[in-house]
């Protein structure tokens, strides 16, 4: 091989946390043979956005912490890019890959693309939000910007192989589907005993991690609680995550469902895997993912997964076979899904055992790496020839 190729990732990190920061940290944190990472940091520190939001899927988030905060919010923004563009001259990369998730986010993220394409960079658009529902949900205007973006970019990652045809329905450019991953190495091991917010919780339990949001269908799972404890069954429920806990267990209590519901705020990596191990099935009905890491970490951890038919979770999740599938905000359906794991522990354990064997044979994070790797090999001129290889 001959030098390096630098490339600069642009998108957030830890925190905040998610998605999206959690996939930019750990490829920036990997170690690819002839390839130098930098980084550039997208996240809005506390001063311009406070560390909780609501994460709503629309343009009204940017108004979220009223006027005067959304004017902090574009004003930073804007310095922002010329930042991005100094950082250009600065670190000189041969690559610029930007990670984008929906509604403003991916605006913003276009830019960035833009800028770079007019200094002459290589670009790499890499997104990692619901964009076959995005585009789904704007007017034509909208639509017609989204189809122009999708032919900016010298290359567009996705996040499994029906995104990818559905994006090259719309880009001319190269699309490639490559599954997200997580490190086997880096999963800690199950310790004895149970969580302490396990404690004092009756089997079997439900898990929910991530920000309790209206995105991530915090309400309908309370919601679906409060309807099965009226039929007098028994079932309990983790959330883990960040975001307004106060609110939620206001709610939860004026449901009667204090003793039932546990929230535990934000917590370490070792005890959100002890969550995911003790737990009796993993739950995410959100409006809008592209492809969640915590369903891949609950695979992980042999669990049936219910969540919604939204992104690449239908490519993911099986119905019947490694998890239930419902639409998002169908209540009925997710109280069905709910009971039906429940009062089944054979077919949880079943439906566990096919969620570990999805995880073994597509979510190793060293064929993310090995796919980024020949991208990067072909975009970046690397004097070996190198053909794309799709990992998918």
């Amino acid at each position: 091989m001959s030098k390096s190729i630098k490339v600069l990732l642009v998108g957030p990190v830890p925190p905040p946390y998610g998605g999206i920061p959690a996939y930019v940290k750990s490829l920036y944190d990997a170690k690819l043979k002839n390839i130098e990472y930098v980084h550039f940091d997208t996240a809005n520190p506390s001063r311009v956005e406070p560390s909780y939001r609501e994460g709503k899927r629309n343009y009204s988030s940017i108004f979220e912490f009223g006027v005067f905060g959304s004017i902090k919010k574009i004003l930073y923004i804007l310095i922002n890019f010329v930042s991005f563009t100094l950082a250009l001259f600065v670190n000189r990369p041969v690559i610029v890959q930007v990670f984008t998730s929906s509604y403003w986010g991916y605006w913003r993220s276009w830019v960035y693309i833009l800028i770079a394409k007019f200094f002459r960079r290589k670009t790499i658009f890499h997104l990692l939000g619901a964009i076959d529902l995005f585009y789904e949900e704007v007017g034509n205007f909208q639509k017609n910007l989204l189809r122009q973006s999708l032919n900016s970019a010298d290359c567009y990652l996705l996040q499994s192989p029906g995104l990818e045809t559905w994006a090259k329905k719309y880009s001319r450019k190269e699309v490639i589907g490559i599954w997200n991953g997580i490190d086997f190495s880096q999963i800690p091991p199950k310790l004895e005993g149970l969580p302490e917010s396990f404690a004092s919780l009756k089997f079997p339990i439900g898990l929910t991690i991530g920000n309790l949001s209206i995105n991530k269908g915090s309400m309908e799972i309370i919601e679906a609680l409060s309807i099965i404890k009226s039929k007098n069954i028994q079932i309990s429920w983790v959330f883990v995550g960040r975001g307004d806990v106060q609110k939620y267990k206001k709610i939860v209590a004026q449901k009667g469902l204090s003793q039932d519901i546990c929230f535990t705020g934000e917590v370490n990596e070792l005890e959100k895997w002890q969550q995911l191990y003790h737990a009796s099935f993993y739950c995410l009905p959100s409006y809008g993912e592209g492809q969640p890491i915590s369903i891949i970490e609950a695979m992980a951890c042999k669990l049936p997964i219910i969540s919604t038919k939204v992104g690449s979770i239908p490519e993911m999740i099986t119905d019947n076979i490694n998890g239930k599938l419902i639409s998002p905000g169908d209540t009925e359906a997710l109280v069905d899904a709910i009971l039906i794991l429940a009062q089944n522990p054979k077919l949880r354990d079943g439906m566990g055992k096919a969620s570990y064997k999805v995880f073994l044979e597509t979510h190793d994070i060293m064929d993310l790496y090995s796919g980024l790797s020949e991208i990067y090999y072909q975009l970046g001129g690397n004097s070996v020839e190198r053909k794309i290889t799709k990992q998918v």
